[in-house]
């Protein structure tokens, strides 16, 4: 009875643990799903630098053409030519400015999906160790169950790596304790024969 106590002890350990290892798993989703929205967020920003700098080379190109045709002008007057030159920088710092705005978001959206990933292994470590300890309680039942042909040191599957249940060990520690009881009145009616 006190090892029958003992398995059952461990049972709901290993059950505690496969609680624990759920959870980490479910976890470790979650940070995949915001893991797979930084990257669609870092591609929305990366599209965004490209049109910055498609604008500002559509730019660049449009004040050449303008110093071109201020070179074929005869008497340009200094005016036009101020106003021209203030309307052309004044959209170049815009766009300046816009694009440092986007580097910035980029910046900051790749250092989330740095500490994402480093959290997503830090969850699958953690996960990996609670398995093992599952796995060394088991060996550490596996001599209760001496003879059994279910239980810790059953073969696991893909599909089913562990094939341990409580209600399986309630029934084998009952069947345990079946046998024992038999054993004792096979005991007690052989000693009655033999006087």
């Amino acid at each position: 009875m006190e090892t029958s106590g003992e398995f059952n002890q461990l049972c709901n350990q290993l059950f505690e643990c496969q609680c624990a290892c759920w959870a980490w798993q479910g976890a470790y989703a979650t940070q995949a799903d915001r893991n797979m929205q930084l990257c669609t967020e870092i591609e929305q920003l990366r599209s965004l630098v490209d049109a910055q700098q498609i604008r500002i080379a559509h730019v660049t190109k449009e004040n050449q053409r303008l110093n071109l045709l201020m070179g074929h002008l005869n008497s340009p007057t200094k005016a036009e030519f101020v106003a021209t030159l203030d309307r052309l920088v004044t959209r170049m710092l815009s766009i300046d400015r816009q694009a440092k705005c986007v580097v910035r978001q980029l910046s900051h959206a790749e250092y989330i999906w740095h500490e994402s990933k480093a959290t997503a292994q830090r969850l699958r470590l953690e996960a990996r160790q609670a398995l093992q300890e599952a796995v060394e309680m088991l060996n550490h039942a596996d001599p209760v169950l001496d003879g059994e042909d279910e239980g810790p040191g059953a073969p696991c599957t893909p599909t089913n790596p562990n094939p341990w249940s409580q209600r399986a060990a309630i029934e084998i520690g009952i069947s345990m304790h079946k046998s024992v009881a038999t054993q004792a009145i096979s005991s007690q009616c052989s000693s009655t024969s033999g006087s």
